[in-house]
């Protein structure tokens, strides 16, 4: 078995776990109020100098684990904090880490469980190839697409742009996530 999907059945598993741990009735089903959510899944991550700076550095997939925390204003707008990275990427040359934190904002058309949602944030992305001697910030946008297939269990779509001056150069991210949320 390849290793970045067992790294992806290990981390589904871990959730899966953990949501089976917590006390169900502290989840009261409705959305407004404190929200937290752990996902993963995979991804593919565009680095800002492909075959420009350093012929190594090429698109790389991986699986990627987010990160959401934030308030729920009602059971259909969150505003929340979103971050992401990866664990694993593909190939042994050209690997980059990073981190893309930002501020989103999500909605659901559906006020209970059974919902599309859409939404998109803005931030950072803090990223340098490994290895590598120099660390880059850049701007970042995102948006998002999903659907709540049960309570607490979200899939969906994110698609992300990083923008880096002064070089002007571009990253960005398509990855697609199971996520469990705590509400």
């Amino acid at each position: 078995m390849c290793k970045s999907k067992l790294y992806f059945i290990v981390i589904v598993a871990a959730i899966i776990l953990a949501c089976s741990a917590i006390d169900a009735v502290a989840w009261d089903g409705q959305r407004k109020g404190f929200v937290i959510g752990f996902g993963a899944g995979p991804g593919l991550f565009v680095p800002p100098y492909t075959h420009r700076l350093d012929p190594d550095i090429q698109p790389q997939t991986g699986v990627h684990v987010d990160l959401k925390i934030g308030y729920a204003l009602t059971n259909q707008i969150l505003i929340h904090y979103s971050g992401t990275t990866c664990l694993r990427t593909s190939g042994d040359r050209g690997k980059w880490s990073f981190v893309w934190p930002s501020l989103a904002v999500s909605y659901y058309l559906n006020p209970e469980a059974r919902s599309f949602h859409f939404g998109g944030g803005i931030g950072g992305m803090l990223g340098a190839p490994v290895g590598g001697d120099w660390l880059r910030w850049g701007n970042t946008f995102h948006v998002s697409a999903g659907y709540e297939v049960a309570s607490h269990w979200d899939i969906g779509l994110t698609v992300g742009c990083a923008y880096f001056k002064p070089e002007y150069r571009v990253a960005w991210s398509v990855r697609v996530a199971l996520m469990v949320v705590g509400y």
